[in-house]
């Protein structure tokens, strides 16, 4: 059966062309459009909806991708989005690098990227999630480092609510 999915990627381009991917440690930056998670039921096992499969060949990619690189439990995460080509020059160089403040949601984004390189994502205690406009789609994890993560306990653990009583 055909699937009338749009492909996120041009198979024609060499891996090298459509990606470049920088991994580490502690970081990872991934050049490709990117989605938020799709509800899905059960029937999509056998109905095959193109959301669903453009989902899958996005989890696909970023896990190819992602390679050894762990995502930790306390993050921050950039999405950079692609401005749609029907916006004139014009509007393009005055949204270039600005909020991103439409769809899809930045909560929907994160779910999905954590869901794809987490077992667990009930660990998760701490994101910074940010969504620019770009000329470009991808997207920039950086895991916190320890100090980091202390620092967040630190001024966080005793409740903001507490301090301003």
């Amino acid at each position: 059966m055909q699937s009338d999915a749009k492909p996120l990627v041009d198979k024609e381009k060499s891996s090298s062309e459509r990606v470049e991917c920088l991994k580490n440690d502690s970081e990872m930056i991934y050049k490709g459009d990117i989605m938020g998670k799709v509800r899905q039921t059960r029937s999509d096992r056998w109905k095959k909806r193109p959301c669903v499969l453009r989902y899958w060949e996005f989890k696909d990619r970023l896990v190819e991708q992602a390679g050894s690189f762990k995502l930790g439990n306390s993050f921050d995460i950039i999405f950079y989005l692609k401005m749609p080509k029907s916006w004139s020059k014009k509007k393009k160089a005055l949204k270039l690098q600005s909020i991103h403040d439409q769809k899809p949601d930045t909560d929907n984004m994160v779910k999905a990227v954590a869901d794809m390189l987490l077992e667990e994502d009930s660990k998760i205690w701490n994101i910074h999630a940010y969504k620019f406009w770009a000329e470009e789609s991808g997207l920039y994890i950086r895991n916190h480092k320890l100090y980091e993560q202390n620092l967040a306990i630190l001024k966080y653990s005793k409740g903001v609510i507490y301090e301003t009583l």
